[in-house]
């Protein structure tokens, strides 16, 4: 019941104006309590006086007293209330660091439990309880608690930040949806937050996922070390046994090779020493036998030098060692042969490697088969689409852009753009032969450039026995046997591509540290057989018919075959029409036009006009219409090499707005050279003719004559 009375008188004692406990309370003549200072502003501010908790309005102004008995009793209530609180504060939890601490409690901080965003205050647990239970705080929102409790108020209204505008994306106050915002759209911030929450939520789970994909980089990251670490212990460990095993059978051999020396110097001192022996024993008895012959020289007994004469003049029991010698030891080539006996040690030692290498390669076998729409039209494939073979005739395919036009290649179905992959070639019998890797995207139409930094890694034999690697620069191999059949090793990842003599069991090149980024295909040229040169022969010839078509289309489409000056249309219609009877003969004329025609010649055909013809138009053209119609004698002191007949070509492309001159008996002798003996088809029609004299091409039309 104390309680009880207690909260009752606690609602009771708080002044309903400023919601404080009285300070002075007086009573106005309708029965109702206030501080004396609150109601006397109250009326202060109004025309009229009326009482704030029930409306009735006074006449006259009452005349206020405060209120003796009810003061002690606030009094009273005052000091318990703060008798309480200091307690409770003594007994409730300060707050720690990083906690938000009670704006009201004095000395020792409580932590707040709330926030209050109408008072701007945060309350730990003992002053949170008027909130909690008088009905007019009851009404005020409160939050967790929070620091900078202004921030949350509008900083033009002063009031809190209860609204979100959808329109400017900002927290606004409900003054600001009346005033600047009264036209935007509005939701409450718990709406607004659900919304961003999901976004957040969206978020998070890309985020997630982002992590979860760095997490499995790092996992293949680490996996990829630790497979790298693993294969370069293994490695190691074999780098370790191989060469300790031949570092082992240098020592043996060296070992044996001083042992053998050292047994032969040890039998030969032997020898030396048993012949010394014996020699000193027969030098021994022969000094014995000296002595005695002296003695029977100086005895004067007769008698007993004539008995010892006999038994001395005899030849004492020597041996013949005229024959007999100890020659000194020549050691000269025991270690040329010592090393050359380690070569061949080495050398199979090498090739026990090479073949557990090549049989660790041959695990990573794909099956290649040939691809007929990258075939050259000269290329025979088989049905199994393993074997290809050069024919006699170029077929009529569809030019595909995947289809070589020019060199005779083909590639491989199957691309590669990961892991390791290796495949064998039968090159048996093959005097040339080009083959390797290239990339999907390489250029197939023309000349192409077989190099590494054009999408290549190929080796290749000419000559039958000139082997060489495509770097790009050619790298000459010494090569001990010849392979009949190549191993191509691809590690996609390590960026090597290595090539084996699959009989041998040798290593013939490898390609380090390529940067491969596109599909890769294997790649195969048969090329052709030394002395098989019509074949090159006829693809020159339809070169050279491409070249020249391409030429008269570009003459025809330019609407203008010649630039000569004003005389171009006699020129071209007199060499290209016999005169008419009647024309009368005029020497300055005929002289003139001489004149004017050598200043559109090429040097061959002016030293042939100047020698038949001197200052005679007329016949100058009569011998070139003559000769350039086939009746003329054919100038065999120029020769002209296909690959001139390109570089003339492609000197339009050269050069801008400059004067080139391409002859039809450059074209003829052109042709001749490259098959045939025939003049080309229409050498006598307009087009042919407007080729012998100089044009002035420019640039921008001359593109599509590149060889």
């Amino acid at each position: 019941m104390s309680a009880a009375s207690n909260l009752r008188s606690e609602d009771q004692f708080l002044c309903s104006i400023c919601l404080d406990v009285f300070t002075d309370p007086v009573s106005t003549p309708c029965g109702h309590n206030f501080c004396n200072q609150c109601i006397t502003e109250h009326w202060n501010s109004k025309v009229i006086c009326d009482c704030p908790l029930c409306n009735k309005v006074f006449r006259t102004r009452p005349e206020l007293n405060v209120n003796t008995l009810f003061s002690e009793v606030v009094a009273q209530f005052r000091h318990e209330a703060e008798h309480k609180a200091s307690s409770s504060s003594s007994e409730q939890q300060a707050a720690k660091p990083g906690e938000v601490p009670c704006d009201v409690c004095s000395g020792t901080k409580g932590k707040a439990l709330k926030s209050c965003l109408v008072c701007l205050v945060s309350y730990c647990q003992t002053h949170l309880e008027p909130h909690l239970t008088v009905s007019v705080l009851k009404k005020h929102q409160l939050m967790e608690p929070v620091e900078n409790l202004e921030d949350r108020m509008c900083p033009k209204h002063q009031k809190p930040l209860e609204l979100f505008c959808k329109s400017e994306q900002t927290c606004v106050c409900m003054m600001c949806t009346v005033l600047e915002h009264k036209t935007h759209e509005f939701v409450p911030l718990s709406e607004e937050c659900e919304g961003k929450k999901t976004e957040l939520r969206k978020t998070e789970a890309e985020m997630q996922q982002m992590i979860q994909k760095r997490r499995v980089k790092i996992n293949e990251i680490r996996e990829c070390l630790k497979k790298s670490k693993a294969a370069a212990d293994r490695e190691k460990a074999e780098g370790v046994e191989v060469f300790t095993a031949l570092m082992q059978c240098v020592e043996r051999d060296l070992n044996q090779m001083m042992k053998r020396m050292e047994e032969e110097e040890k039998a030969r001192e032997k020898r030396a020493e048993g012949l010394i022996k014996d020699l000193e024993e027969e030098i021994s008895e022969l000094m014995k036998r000296s002595s005695e012959v002296e003695q029977l020289l100086h005895s004067e007994d007769h008698l007993h030098l004539l008995q010892g004469f006999s038994s001395l003049k005899a030849a004492p029991p020597t041996k013949d060692w005229t024959e007999v010698s100890v020659r000194p030891s020549s050691y000269e080539g025991t270690v040329v042969r010592a090393v050359a006996q380690l070569e061949e040690t080495l050398s199979k030692e090498m090739k026990n490697l090479f073949e557990a290498e090549l049989k660790g390669k041959q695990q990573f076998a794909v099956d290649v088969t040939l691809d007929p729409d990258t075939a050259h039209p000269k290329l025979i494939l088989y049905d199994d689409g393993k074997q290809v073979s050069l024919g006699d005739e170029r077929k009529k395919l569809p030019d595909n852009p995947e289809r070589f036009s020019l060199c005779v290649c083909v590639l491989g179905k199957q691309s590669f753009s990961s892991g390791k992959f290796y495949f064998e070639v039968q090159v048996k019998g093959k005097t040339k032969w080009d083959l390797g890797v290239s990339k999907e995207s390489i250029n197939r139409k023309g000349e192409i450039t077989v190099r590494p930094d054009e999408g290549f890694w190929t080796i290749r034999l000419r000559h039958g026995n000139e082997y060489s690697a495509y770097e790009n620069s050619p790298v000459r191999l010494s090569l001990r046997f010849v392979p009949e059949k190549v191993g191509v090793f691809v590690d996609y990842e390590e960026g090597l591509v290595s090539f084996y003599d699959v009989d041998a069991a040798a290593l013939i090149y490898s390609f380090t540290g390529c940067c491969f980024t596109d599909k890769l295909l294997p790649y195969f040229s048969p090329c052709l057989n030394d002395g098989d040169v019509s074949y090159q022969e006829a693809d020159r010839e339809q070169e050279y018919e491409k070249i020249t078509n391409e030429l008269r289309q570009l003459l025809a489409l330019r609407g203008e075959y010649l630039q000569v000056k004003t005389s171009k249309e006699w020129l071209k219609y007199t060499i290209l029409n016999e005169p008419a009877a009647d024309d009368e003969e005029d020497e300055e004329k005929n002289a003139e036009a001489y004149a004017e025609l050598i200043q559109f010649l090429d040097d061959k055909s002016l030293s042939l006009v100047m020698r038949d013809a001197a200052d005679n138009g007329r016949e100058a053209l009569k011998l070139l219409r003559e000769y350039y119609a086939g009746k003329g004698k054919p100038r065999s002191d120029e020769k002209v090499t296909f690959a001139e007949f390109k570089t003339k070509l492609r000197s339009y492309e050269d050069v801008e707005n400059m004067r080139a001159t391409v002859s039809e008996d450059t074209v003829m002798r052109a042709r001749a050279q490259f098959g045939t003996k025939r003049a080309p088809e229409g050498a006598k029609n307009s087009e042919n003719m407007d080729i012998v004299l100089q044009v002035r091409c420019q640039r921008p039309h001359c593109q599509g004559l590149s060889a």
